[in-house]
């Protein structure tokens, strides 16, 4: 492994003790797997509520369920975590 460059030490320093390293490390700390919807939803949930600062619309908008099929050949439909939406300038040109 090599040594860090100076620009990348120094931007180390810079952002060690900013004030959303604790955010960032509480959203890290949840199991947040694939299949863990509550973990899902508790990450969508904190950064809907981080983002809500920002100005224009956010949503939660749930996921279509996906068929699985289990080793027996069994299909249940599998969900996923919502999606966050946010739409900060609707009137951009694309």
């Amino acid at each position: 492994m090599t040594q860090l460059s100076p620009i990348e030490t120094a931007a180390i320093e810079t952002v060690h003790n900013q004030p959303m390293l604790p955010q960032v490390r509480s959203w890290a700390a949840i199991n947040s797997g694939t299949r863990n919807l509550a973990g899902l939803n508790s990450v969508a949930n904190g950064l809907a509520d981080a983002f809500a600062v920002l100005p224009g619309a956010i949503d939660l908008v749930e996921a279509a369920p996906v068929e699985s099929i289990a080793a027996d050949g069994t299909i249940s439909q599998l969900g996923h975590g919502r999606h966050l939406h946010l739409n900060v300038r609707p009137d951009a040109p694309e």
